[in-house]
């Protein structure tokens, strides 16, 4: 029978976790008419597809190894259980963000006590970032449950005697970090803590390998199997996501601002085929070698613009205001009253951080020293690891938790100093509260500050609904990010190529021509209206883009083939078989140029070599069904 101090723990828990739950759902239901509610976009549309892809059991590409693997993993079991809906996917989640909230309570009153406790779990509740991520589907929820459950069991860890304790604990460190490669830091870290404290605890080195050891068990429980899972996919034995390379890379180099701030699209893929256009093109790990080895050379080339670099990453880790990343947090509170009262700017101070980085610093100034050793760890490591990368809003969050436990002990220290009347500590609690606020308000606007969110949300919208096969749909939301940001290059083409695919030629030819304007050295816009002007019949001016397109991209073999294929319709055949050759010198196998080339000489009367390119685009046509055969059977076994 529980003891009446047990029944009260019981219900303050119970009473945190409803709140936190009664919150997300008020959230989640304000949420549904935003338009990446039921259309995931970004990462969110990449996790989502790979998900459906497990949980239909059917076969996926070595990209899932692209970024990490545990959320789309979670993600297929939970549409395995729902038939594939994303609105269970988002309750389920909301309920393992409620559970953050009821483990910051129960690390805050084993940190400091029962009162630290409360505040912490009803700041984590309460606060909007986090609520907003535990409605989307990417996986910082589970990072900061992840960043909470692990403190609390390396805190636990030094005084427990079951092998068993620390065979969980290494799974769990396993899990954290396939869901967010920035935990390696403070897992080795806090490990090593771990060793040293259960020696001086016991006193025995028998006592500490055999808990390293099934630490070590547990982690490979879980390491060994995602990393045959890779190498299966993609030949490379590995836990970590191919993508980190790139990442780096994106936070480390001589144009450090401009490579963070990349939009998704067409000047994201630009740094994506950084390789190819430096010869190192190859599989996902050559790649990621080749990012790896820039970030090498930056930093032993320029080691004054690195450190330049972390200061100014520090500086937007520290903000009090949400960095984007693809998405905008203060963006999603125009369809939710309640994110906008929980998360918003006014000028350049950003609530809830700038009440909860002043509040933290607070409690480092008082309780420094006592503070336990993994909590510190986590507050060193983790920002760290999230610095020499490049830190965003859904980055940081998984830091709430530990902070708002140490905040917590900072709003009990104000009360007693105001109730105390402390003129002393309270004129210091206010200078250090006003000067981090100032110091975590000032810097920016950062250069992802500035873009048009609200565009790139309804583009973004706009493609998953094309990629799912309701072009209609896809127009409407191609046309709202038109009307939020007229010089939207993407867009336009986008929208001139959903238009083309419904049949409606008129309009994706003025959509197209909109693009050149805006981008008028883009071979893929030149050659696209040059295919629907054919379409058209207007031959001469899709002669002129082509063209112009093979001007801008003169090692395109396709656009070659193409502009011969319309010179052939002109019935201008010595221009036609001088570009079709040429797509041949540089696509030596591209049977279409054959299967072209035998056609003209057909109708000019040359049998022979007619022939000649007739079996040639068979054989190579022959061999490619042949190797996509093979390619498939070496997949399936």
């Amino acid at each position: 029978m529980l003891r009446s101090h047990d029944k009260k723990q019981l219900l303050i828990g119970a009473g945190i976790f409803a709140l936190a739950l009664i919150v997300r759902l008020v959230y989640l239901r304000q949420s549904l008419f935003n338009p990446a509610f039921a259309n995931p976009i970004l990462d969110s549309g990449t996790y989502d597809n790979f998900a459906r892809t497990l949980a239909a059991g059917e076969r996926v590409s070595g990209q899932l190894f692209w970024q990490p693997v545990f959320y789309p993993f979670f993600l297929s079991i939970v549409y395995w259980f729902s038939n594939g809906s994303i609105i269970f996917g988002k309750v389920v989640q909301i309920l393992l963000g409620s559970l953050t909230c009821l483990l910051t309570y129960h690390l805050g009153k084993r940190v400091f006590n029962q009162a630290a406790g409360i505040i912490a779990g009803l700041t984590t509740a309460f606060y909007g970032p986090l609520i907003f991520f535990d409605g989307e589907l990417l996986a910082t929820g589970w990072a900061a449950l992840w960043a909470v459950s692990l403190i609390l069991l390396f805190l636990t860890g030094p005084s427990r005697r079951s092998a068993w304790f620390f065979f969980v604990l290494g799974m769990c460190g396993v899990l954290s970090i396939i869901t967010r490669p920035t935990f390696v830091p403070f897992f080795i870290a806090v490990l090593i803590w771990l060793a040293i404290r259960s020696y001086h605890i016991s006193r025995s080195v028998r006592e500490v390998l055999i808990r390293l050891s099934m630490v070590l068990l547990g982690f490979l429980v879980i390491a060994v199997p995602v990393g045959l899972k890779n190498l299966r996919l993609t030949g490379h034995f590995g836990i970590l996501p191919s993508s980190g390379g790139l990442n780096l890379y994106i936070g480390n180099n001589p144009d450090y601002t401009q490579t963070m701030a990349a939009r998704p699209g067409w000047p994201w893929q630009e740094i994506v085929d950084l390789p190819e256009r430096s010869g190192a093109s190859g599989n996902m790990w050559a790649k990621q070698k080749f990012f790896l080895r820039n970030v090498k050379n930056y930093i032993v080339a320029e080691p004054l613009s690195f450190v330049k670099g972390l200061i100014y990453k520090a500086s937007q880790f520290l903000s009090s205001r949400e960095i984007p990343r693809n998405v905008d947090v203060y963006l999603f509170g125009k369809w939710s009253r309640l994110l906008r009262l929980l998360s918003f700017k006014a000028g350049p101070f950003g609530f809830p951080f700038g009440i909860l980085l002043p509040l933290t610093v607070l409690g480092l100034v008082k309780y420094f020293k006592q503070l336990p050793a993994p909590v510190l760890l986590f507050l060193i490591f983790y920002p760290l690891s999230v610095i020499l990368v490049f830190p965003s809003a859904r980055y940081r969050a998984p830091m709430v938790p530990a902070m708002s436990v140490i905040a917590a002990a900072a709003i009990l220290e104000v009360a007693r100093s105001i109730r105390y009347r402390k003129v002393r500590s309270i004129v210091v609690i206010s200078i250090i509260f006003l000067g981090v606020t100032l110091l975590s308000s000032l810097p920016g606007p950062f250069p992802a500050e500035k873009a048009n969110y609200e565009a790139e949300l309804y583009y973004a919208a706009a493609g998953s609904l094309k990629r799912r096969n309701r072009p209609d749909e896809a127009v409407t939301y191609y046309r709202k990010a038109l009307e939020h940001e007229r010089n939207y290059t993407e867009a336009h083409y986008n929208l001139a190529n959903t238009y083309a695919a419904i049949g409606e030629l008129q309009k994706a030819i003025g959509h197209y021509r909109e693009a050149l304007d805006l981008k008028p050295e883009s071979a893929m816009i030149h050659g696209n209206l040059a295919f629907y002007l054919v379409r058209q019949g207007r031959l001469e001016q899709a002669v002129k883009h082509y063209k112009e397109a093979l001007r801008i991209k003169p090692d395109s073999g396709r656009i070659a083939c193409d502009l011969g294929r319309t010179y052939a319709q002109l019935e201008r055949f010595d221009l036609a078989i001088e570009n079709l050759n040429k797509a041949l010198l540089l696509k030596p196998d591209y049977a279409q140029a054959h299967y072209y080339l035998a056609q003209i000489y057909r109708q000019q009367g040359k049998p022979d070599l007619a022939t000649e390119h007739f079996e040639e685009a068979i054989r190579l046509q022959n061999k490619r069904s042949s190797e996509l055969r093979d390619k498939t059977d070496i997949i399936e076994y």
